[in-house]
């Protein structure tokens, strides 16, 4: 079932085109993580299909609903923005509190979510702080418990686990994953964590206001020409081993030290290259080299050499 459809959605700022021509498709029961540099029109994709913004043109439909019409079906829509929306002379447990009854919960289903939450993010020892003495990480845990309070089956996450540390980010991504495998929900999310964009069952690559690609993580990673690699150590039959596999098999292969290293794409069947290996040696070790992630985003948005994405690869390390 299509949670999210939407057609040629553009969002413009005083002629600046901030989103352009976007296409897409979220099924129910995923996790769809929108990926791109600081500017690359992530968050204006959000919040238009969100209908916090109005778009220029081109038309969506949020759970079946036309986005004109987006109020009938708010309730149903949890929304962690990347700039946190928290009141700041509360508490965290009264800004979730806050949150239920904005969505018209009853104040009794109110407490027992809330009691739930802060175990989930792990602040349950902190309810009574104001969110004025928190700490980023505690302020970002505290809101993704306000998207979640009314428990919505659509969540739109605009960069959930900045600020937070590596032990939580893996707690999140795990609750991430039983909310939809367990309870079906469907979660769209941003993110400049490329490592951690492999846990989406289905990624869109943004560059300047537009979907490059999209597709699952490990499908867009076999599609790179040679972008995987078997390494074999073979000390003196590096060279034999590298012209065999060039002549028989036609792969792109270079000697580095003891190790040959064959170059393939997709799922090209190694034990060819295995077979060749082993008629010169029968003592050799291997390792099958995948490529990042990084790899995968400059591949599908790069053209032939220069691109502003070079310049902007340094925002996606962690």
């Amino acid at each position: 079932m299509k949670i999210i459809q939407t057609t040629k959605l553009t969002k413009a700022f005083d002629g600046f085109i901030a989103l352009k021509d976007f296409d897409l498709t979220v099924e129910e029961g995923t996790i769809y993580g929108l990926i791109g540099p600081n500017g690359a029109g992530k968050t204006t994709a959000i919040r238009t299909m969100l209908g916090l913004l109005l778009p220029t043109s081109g038309t969506a439909t949020i759970l079946g609903t036309p986005l004109k019409n987006i109020k009938k079906v708010i309730h149903h829509i949890g929304y962690m923005p990347q700039d946190l929306s928290l009141a700041t002379e509360l508490t965290i447990f009264e800004n979730i509190l806050f949150f239920g009854r904005l969505y018209g919960m009853k104040k009794r289903d109110i407490q027992t979510r809330t009691e739930e939450l802060l175990k989930l993010v792990e602040l349950e020892k902190f309810g009574d702080r104001l969110i004025e003495a928190c700490s980023g990480g505690m302020r970002r845990r505290a809101s993704l418990a306000c998207s979640l309070v009314h428990d919505p089956p659509l969540l739109f996450l605009d960069e959930p686990t900045v600020g937070v540390d590596p032990d939580l980010r893996a707690s999140f991504w795990q609750y991430f994953r039983e909310l939809t495998e367990k309870q079906g929900k469907t979660i769209v999310l941003t993110t400049h964590y490329l490592t951690e964009s492999e846990q989406c069952d289905i990624i869109g690559l943004l560059k300047d206001g537009m979907l490059a690609r999209e597709g699952a993580p490990r499908d867009l990673k076999m599609e790179i020409p040679n972008g995987r690699a078997l390494k074999v150590r073979a000390p003196n039959m590096v060279a034999i081993i590298i012209k065999e596999v060039q002549d028989e098999l036609g792969l792109y292969s270079q000697a580095d030290g003891d190790f040959a290293v064959i170059k393939f794409t997709g799922d090209f069947d190694i034990t060819r290259i295995l077979e060749i290996v082993q008629r010169h040696t029968q003592t050799y070790g291997m390792e099958l080299i995948e490529p990042t992630m990084d790899e995968v985003f400059s591949h599908f948005t790069s053209s032939k050499g220069t691109t502003k994405v070079a310049a902007n690869q340094k925002e996606f390390h962690e």
